[in-house]
């Protein structure tokens, strides 16, 4: 089932700066959210890797605005098809936003990989199922 899981977009939220007090705090959050983003993966999801793009942003020049980020963030949280809270996203600003957007845009939003792969797969099983397919064993079965 995990293969069928693929096509699912997930945008993993979670803490960057949060309460950071020092690059060190900053660079364990990373290191947590990349963590959580390689679990979608494995789980079958194809998350953002939103905790590995500095990686890039990094190349661009000229450097860009927090605000360009933001915007290009949200950008691909929009397509997904899930968020996916990290634990500690109370404490960042920044996914409380993502949170608050994918709920006004009707993005399910989802607290632990068990609950978000329920989901998935309930989709996955409800769109295998072929609904003419469904009424012609009804109409043509033997019990009546």
């Amino acid at each position: 089932m995990s293969n069928a899981r693929r096509r699912f977009l997930v945008y993993p939220a979670g803490p960057i700066q949060g309460q950071a007090k020092n690059i060190l705090e900053i660079l364990a959050n990373l290191r947590r959210g990349q963590e959580h983003t390689a679990r979608l993966f494995s789980a079958g999801f194809s998350p953002f890797p939103v905790f590995t793009d500095f990686a890039f942003l990094d190349m661009v020049e000229p450097t860009p605005l927090i605000e360009d980020v933001y915007a290009y963030s949200l950008a691909w949280m929009e397509k997904a098809d899930a968020l996916y809270m990290l634990p500690g996203w109370e404490h960042s600003t920044g996914a409380r936003a993502e949170r608050d957007v994918a709920e006004r845009l009707s993005i399910p939003v989802f607290f632990d990989l068990p609950t978000l792969c329920e989901w998935a797969d309930g989709i996955i099983e409800a769109q295998r199922h072929d609904p003419v397919s469904d009424a012609e064993r009804i109409i043509n079965r033997s019990d009546d």
